[in-house]
């Protein structure tokens, strides 16, 4: 399998792998793709969080759209935002 780090460089690389994510509306969505590409993405490595949460959130004076976790990188995936920990 390939590592979480190879995951998180073709992302940012490879538009058509990208693509594949256009439908997920979960955590558990991105890592059962990842897996059936051969990834080893586990719920420790990525975080997906979809936009309507995050602002509905922020509305409700819960935060802001933006979260931060230590270091990770935000990549628009579906409707929402993946967060991968490197």
């Amino acid at each position: 399998m390939k590592s979480r780090e190879e995951f998180k460089e073709r992302l940012e690389k490879d538009n058509a792998f990208k693509e594949k994510f256009k439908d997920v509306k979960s955590t558990a969505d991105v890592i059962r793709i990842a897996r059936e590409l051969d990834y080893d993405i586990t719920e420790d490595d990525v975080y997906y969080e979809s936009l309507a949460d995050a602002a509905l959130e922020n509305v409700s004076g819960g935060g802001t759209t933006t979260r931060y976790i230590s270091s990770t990188t935000v990549e628009i995936i579906g409707d929402g935002n993946l967060y991968i920990r490197i």
